[in-house]
């Protein structure tokens, strides 16, 4: 019986480049420094916003994918000029500009991209948004046709990709721990600060008890003799004469 190892895939893969295409120079992803993360149902999102019932007649798949390919991590988006995002997504001329504005739009209305203005720039940062809940959405609204919507949920079942359901079960338990966390750290400080309080009062106590307890205040001070019996008319009160 033949035993497939772990990189069966791989292997097989391999075997049908040497076979066919030996000689040809292949994009793998290995070393390279050009490349950017996508989910592997990128084009059927792209499939989705060239649906006119999504998108109308201003079809923003481009502009999306020149925001994937400037994404480096974090989700936020290094952006450039507007002239040069315009033109990368296929818009030059005069126009293109406010071409590229409308679909950035766009893909904000239908919950693909968040953006905050910066200075003059309208588009300052964009924030990518994940796009398996803007499909969600798309899908409750009933924008997402069935046999697009039945390849995409395949597509995450082949790839392992999270659903909807989970990611939104796990924010929430995100947003639990993180509760918890903040009342166990108050908690804390406000045990440390009771600590506090009763180390400083044992302390001022034990202060206290040092000094009653010292040599010097369990000797009794000596009483100060009266004025009246140091008089010379001693203790009947009467003077006595000085003899002449």
């Amino acid at each position: 019986m033949l035993i497939l190892g772990k990189n069966s895939a791989k292997d097989r893969r391999e075997r049908i480049k040497n076979e066919f295409w030996s000689e040809e120079i292949a994009w793998t992803g290995e070393g390279e420094k050009g490349w950017f993360r996508a989910p592997r149902t990128l084009p059927l999102v792209l499939t989705l916003l060239s649906l006119k019932e999504v998108s109308g007649n201003l079809d923003p798949g481009r502009v999306y994918l020149d925001l994937l390919a400037r994404h480096r991590d974090s989700g936020i988006v290094d952006m450039m000029s507007d002239g040069e995002h315009s033109f990368s997504a296929g818009y030059p001329g005069t126009r293109g500009i406010r071409t590229w504005k409308e679909r950035m739009k766009l893909l904000e209305d239908l919950g693909f991209i968040k953006s905050r203005t910066m200075g003059n720039a309208q588009y300052g940062h964009v924030l990518l948004l994940h796009p398996t809940l803007a499909v969600q959405q798309l899908r409750n609204k009933g924008k997402v046709p069935d046999n697009l919507w039945d390849l995409y949920r395949t597509s995450q079942i082949r790839t392992k990709e999270a659903t909807y359901e989970q990611r939104m079960e796990a924010i929430e338990h995100a947003k639990v721990a993180a509760a918890k966390k903040i009342e166990d750290a108050k908690t804390a400080a406000a045990g440390k600060v009771e600590q506090g309080k009763a180390a400083a009062a044992t302390k001022v106590a034990a202060g206290k008890s040092a000094r009653i307890n010292t040599p010097a205040a369990k000797t009794a001070a000596p009483k100060r003799r009266s004025k009246f019996l140091e008089s010379p008319r001693g203790k009947s009160g009467k003077g006595v004469a000085k003899r002449a």
